[in-house]
C-alpha cells in the first residue's frame, strides 16, 4: 500500500473509493435535478392559478361595474342581489357611463383573460359588500395567488366608479 492511499483525509484519491466518489457526485447531481424539476412544476402551477385568479377577479369586477352602470352607479348590497340581476342580464359588453380609470369595454377589463373564468378561481373570490352606500364593494382572492397589481387595479375600478357616482350626485344636489 502506498503512503497516499493510507491517508484517511483524502478518500477520493484512494483507487478503491473513486467509484464511491462518482456515485456520491452523481447522486448529488440527480437530487439537484429533481429539486429543480419539482420547483419548476410548482412555480408553473402557481402561475397558472394566478392567471386563472386574475381572470376571475377581472370578470367579477366587470360584472359589478355592469350592475352599477345599469343602476345609476349603485352597486349591489349583497351577493344575492348581484346573482339575481346577473342571471337575467349577465355581463355587459360596454358601460354606458364612462369613468376615468375604469375600462369602458369588457375586452379591456378582461385584458386577455378568458370570458368564461375558471370555476375554482371564482369560488375563491370574496366580495365584501358595504352595508351602506358610502363605499364600493371590495374584491379579495382569499389567499389564492394573483398577478401583480390585479387586486389593486380591480378594486381601484370599483372605487373610481363609486366616487364618480357620488361626485355626480353632489353636483346634482343644489347647495343651500
Amino acid at each position: 500500500m502506498t503512503e497516499e492511499s493510507s491517508d484517511p483525509s483524502t478518500p477520493w484519491v484512494i483507487a478503491g473509493n473513486s467509484c464511491k466518489g462518482r456515485l456520491l457526485l452523481g447522486g448529488c447531481a440527480a437530487l439537484s435535478l429533481v429539486a429543480f424539476l419539482v420547483g419548476w412544476l410548482v412555480v408553473a402551477d402557481v402561475r397558472e392559478r394566478a392567471r386563472n385568479m386574475d381572470g376571475a377577479l377581472r370578470y367579477s369586477a366587470w360584472v359589478l361595474l355592469c350592475f352599477a352602470d345599469a343602476h345609476d352607479g349603485g352597486f349591489p348590497s349583497s351577493a344575492e342581489m348581484l346573482a339575481d340581476w346577473g342571471i337575467e342580464h349577465g355581463a355587459c359588453d360596454s358601460l354606458n357611463t364612462q369613468v376615468e380609470g375604469v375600462p369602458a369595454r369588457r375586452i379591456q377589463a378582461l385584458a386577455g383573460a378568458s370570458t368564461a373564468p375558471d370555476l375554482r378561481a371564482m369560488l375563491a373570490i370574496e366580495i365584501t359588500y358595504p352595508e351602506d352606500d358610502t363605499q364600493a364593494p371590495h374584491i379579495a382572492s382569499k389567499g389564492e395567488p394573483s398577478g401583480l397589481g390585479t387586486l389593486e387595479a380591480v378594486n381601484g375600478w370599483l372605487r373610481a366608479a363609486h366616487a364618480a357616482r357620488h361626485h355626480q350626485e353632489s353636483a346634482a344636489t343644489p347647495s343651500h
